[in-house]
């Protein structure tokens, strides 16, 4: 997993030179496309467990309860239906505020590594 990554284009250039390859470009976009990817896996693992937690903290909190509603128990209502409720604005909560358009056409590490072995 990529916790934090350096500027591969940053980190290889020729010291003094500030010019930057193609290659070292793409190889930084390769990296800053993992580190979206990275982050956007954390999120939803959060989602599912705040959905996890919600879902049997329904179930704790009003398993003892003799209320019903339209004949089902309330720990059912609040944890099953309500819960699929909660999964779905959760959903839409990171669609819309964490998830990014991203770069389905991305070279590999190997066709980059190969291209600049091909340049020297």
């Amino acid at each position: 997993m990529v916790r934090k990554h350096k500027s591969v284009a940053a980190s290889s250039a020729a010291p003094g030179t500030g010019a930057v390859s193609a290659t070292e470009v793409e190889q930084a976009q390769y990296a800053a496309q993992f580190a979206q990817l990275d982050r956007e896996a954390w999120y939803t693992l959060g989602a599912a467990l705040l959905t996890t937690v919600v879902f049997w903290g329904a179930i704790f909190l009003t398993h003892d309860s003799a209320l019903t509603v339209g004949y089902m128990p309330l720990w059912f209502v609040l944890s099953c239906l309500g819960g699929y409720v909660f999964s779905v604005v959760i959903v839409i909560a990171l669609v819309k505020f964490c998830l990014k358009p991203c770069q389905l056409k991305v070279k590999s590490y190997h066709e980059l590594h190969e291209k600049s072995q091909g340049e020297h």
